[in-house]
């Protein structure tokens, strides 16, 4: 897998569950957590964890269905889908 340092600018990684999509009618109740990365982060290190923690299904949360990265040449976002926010 590359680092996201290595990836190109304009790139979006999705990591979802097993039959989970990043697509909001399929999720009409889901939300997202936006995480905007300053420059000094590592985003790597922050990626690598939250991909092991939905692997490991650390987030103690069924509702968490996956985790994006999304880059851009000004930023560096990482998001957590939820399935269900409104708790």
């Amino acid at each position: 897998m590359k680092q996201p340092e290595e990836m190109p600018k304009e790139t979006d990684v999705f990591f979802f569950r097993d039959q989970e999509v990043p697509m909001w009618e399929n999720s009409p109740h889901g939300g997202i957590w936006i995480t905007k990365i300053k420059k000094e982060d590592d985003v790597a290190l922050m990626w690598e964890s939250l991909l092991l923690a939905l692997i490991g299904e650390q987030f103690g949360d069924p509702t968490v269905i996956g985790v994006s990265i999304s880059l851009r040449p000004r930023d560096k976002l990482i998001q957590v889908w939820l399935k269900d926010a409104r708790d």
